[in-house]
């Protein structure tokens, strides 16, 4: 898989649905595996983005992808975690062309309301939440692109 120049709506939408389908999905491994440093990394994170402003699209971008990478990591399936590698370029690309379209000010909340209910070991609100995130995401993408487009 090469590194995607320019995604369309179409493309980012799939990226969007399949990291639903892999990150809610990996929420039960996530709490068999997960530690205190690894909470202690994810709440780092979720306040460094919080203090980030929003016209550091990189960092912000970067930030994003540490946490939902280091969700993948904690999961311990080498087979998640090399999918994610392989897609990284791509998960990327996705990431950046959704915090260009929509700023990040969801993205925080929801970070920190993931990380949250993982600190709580409340495993169903953690799938929840997860799930809200991206569907939300999804929904924003396309009110987004209809605005865009002409005749709209």
């Amino acid at each position: 898989l090469v590194p995607i120049i320019g995604l369309d709506k179409k493309s980012i939408l799939e990226v969007l649905e399949f990291r639903k389908i892999l990150e809610v999905g990996l929420v039960p491994l996530l709490f068999e595996n997960l530690s205190k440093e690894d909470l202690d990394y994810l709440e780092e994170n979720v306040e460094a983005l919080e203090c980030t402003p929003e016209e550091q699209i990189e960092t912000i971008t970067e930030l994003d992808l540490a946490f939902h990478k280091k969700l993948c990591l904690i999961s311990g399936n080498s087979l998640i975690i090399r999918v994610n590698q392989i897609l990284s370029d791509l998960f990327q690309k996705s990431m950046q062309d959704v915090v260009v379209a929509l700023g990040n000010q969801t993205g925080r909340v929801y970070h920190r309301k993931i990380f949250e209910a993982m600190r709580q070991g409340d495993q169903k609100q953690t799938a929840n939440i997860l799930q809200e995130h991206i569907e939300n995401t999804i929904h924003s993408i396309r009110q987004v692109t209809l605005r865009q487009e002409p005749g709209s």
